[in-house]
């Protein structure tokens, strides 16, 4: 009887009172001790509130059946391909909404739409690709702010691809911690190019030095993130690295002068197409034929074997030592090795890394004369 009096109500000429009464008949109608009977008859009723004429009617229905899982999928649907007006609660909150309805949607191309799509509590794989591929810059910004986001490695990818010159979005993806090692790497180096391209760099840094100044800052970047990466996630760097071009012999050594032998032995495995173990022990500590051949099966210089001999004999002395060579004074020690035995084997060829090594120890330099001013002015 109380059923039938409320659902008598939803035919008032006064939208307001239509409203009134939704809220109580959307309790019943999900309560599971209702009736199959009264079920039906509400269920008829909020049927005949999709076609409501009045917009608050049709939003009143879609805010009592947002947060339920047991809403028919029907009428929820409805509601959410409504007017933004109406549909803003369940495109927002209901967990009824299924992929393929969300993924539809998201294809309207509507970005009030995608919006609210992209602050769902949780967000599957699918959906987060499709938001990625169609919506803009400010709708990806809040699905990477969205930690119920699911984000594959391939969707990081093409979002790279679409928005790296976005400064916003491409700081957004910086603050992800799953972000993939690779695409990291990438928006490091849309980031230089849109330094070099600032009217403030180019006004201070002559042209040809502001290039060697971000090219080290690059590489030097993405030795420190191949320090952070270890097994799959290191290779897929590196894989990476060769596709873009930046797979260099200076990359790899300065990799080395900083304690990452690990990246630099999945690199010459990569380059010399061995498994990584087998390159590994083939390197050893840089000495014999085994290190020769498998340096010569990986393409690189000629000219700078005997640099990465020094420096991977080097490194691993320095390492079963226990030594840090995060620490300025022992990497410089290492680096001036290694430009000795640049100069006893000398090459034109290698002209270029040498610069690199010099730069290298000067930075190293600085920074140790940093450390040695802080220690004695704690100690002043």
């Amino acid at each position: 009887m109380i059923t039938e009096l409320f659902l008598g109500r939803l035919a008032a000429r006064d939208p307001h009172q239509r409203v009134q009464v939704i809220g109580p008949l959307a309790r019943a109608f999900l309560c599971p001790d209702l009736s199959a009977v009264s079920r039906e008859e509400i269920g008829a009723g909020f049927a005949a509130i999709l076609t409501d004429p009045n917009p608050i009617v049709r939003r009143a229905l879609a805010e009592a059946l947002a947060d339920s899982p047991d809403a028919p999928h029907h009428l929820v649907a409805a509601l959410a391909f409504d007017q933004l007006a109406v549909s803003a609660p369940v495109l927002r909150r209901s967990p009824v909404l299924q992929d393929h309805d969300l993924v539809e949607l998201i294809g309207e191309g509507v970005a009030q739409t995608q919006m609210l799509i992209a602050g769902r509590s949780r967000i599957s794989p699918p959906v987060a690709a499709a938001l990625i591929e169609i919506a803009p810059p400010e709708v990806c910004e809040l699905l990477l702010a969205n930690p119920g986001a699911d984000i594959l490695s391939f969707s990081f990818a093409r979002l790279a691809e679409r928005h790296a010159g976005d400064a916003a979005l491409r700081a957004a993806m910086l603050e992800r911690d799953d972000l993939p090692a690779q695409v990291r790497q990438g928006l490091t180096l849309a980031l230089a190019e849109a330094l070099l391209g600032s009217d403030m760099f180019k006004a201070f840094v002559l042209p040809e030095r502001g290039q060697k100044m971000v090219r080290d800052c690059c590489d030097q970047a993405t030795v420190d993130l191949a320090g952070r990466c270890s097994g799959e996630e290191r290779r897929a760097l590196i894989v990476h690295l060769d596709c873009t071009g930046h797979l260099t012999a200076g990359l790899m050594l300065r990799a080395l002068l900083h304690g990452n032998a690990g990246f630099f032995e999945d690199a010459l495995a990569f380059l010399a197409d061995l498994p990584p173990r087998r390159a590994a022990r083939l390197a050893g500590g840089g000495q014999g034929a085994g290190f020769k051949a498998v340096y010569e099966k990986a393409g690189l210089p000629e000219a700078q074997f005997s640099a990465f001999a020094t420096v991977l004999s080097q490194t691993r002395a320095a390492l079963a030592r226990g030594e840090d060579l995060t620490q300025a004074s022992r990497r410089r020690a290492l680096i001036e090795k290694v430009q000795a035995a640049f100069q006893r084997d000398w090459h034109p060829a290698s002209l270029e890394l040498s610069a690199m090594l010099t730069r290298l120890a000067d930075a190293a330099a600085r920074e140790e004369a940093k450390v040695v001013y802080w220690e004695d002015a704690a100690a002043a």
